[in-house]
């Protein structure tokens, strides 16, 4: 283990720097209504924690708050990207994202909406850096060919 996050003036600090991120994470998972208390929950389990040098304070937290957010019954899964101008329609967008492994659409979640690095990354969802970063490229190749394919078919064009 790495070094130490002491005292519970961080809690404050963790709110002004990852706050948006919690929250965001929250709400994905349980609700606006849920979600501060959520959040509170992480932050409360976060503050004497040690971790490993290489993960990050909001590594450490976004792991922390997984977990609080695993543990309700009412967590949700899933991912509902949006779209856009020179994008798929959504329901076509939804129903490729829906067809791939939840665990692969929350770890592509954490690096790029989060900005977690691969250490966090791995540190939260508790797999080793390479099957954690094997994931998120198995992942992110299977949602380019299937938006790809299923947009292809819907303009009535061949999918290479």
């Amino acid at each position: 283990m790495g070094s130490a996050i002491l005292g519970p003036d961080r809690a404050a600090a963790w709110v002004r720097e990852h706050g948006g991120h919690l929250m965001d994470y929250a709400v994905h998972r349980l609700g606006e209504a849920a979600a501060p208390a959520a959040v509170a929950a992480a932050l409360g389990a976060s503050n004497w924690q040690a971790v490993p040098e290489s993960v990050s304070e909001r590594g450490l937290l976004i792991a922390a708050l997984r977990r609080v957010c695993l543990a309700d019954p009412a967590c949700r899964d899933g991912y509902h990207p949006g779209t856009g101008a020179g994008l798929p329609d959504a329901e076509l967008m939804e129903r490729a994202w829906a067809v791939v492994d939840p665990l692969g659409v929350e770890a592509l979640l954490l690096l790029f909406r989060h900005e977690l690095t691969l250490a966090d990354l791995s540190y939260a969802l508790g797999l080793q850096e390479a099957e954690a970063h094997r994931l998120v490229t198995r992942t992110q190749d299977l949602i380019e060919t299937l938006v790809s394919g299923l947009d292809a078919l819907s303009r009535g064009r061949a999918h290479l």
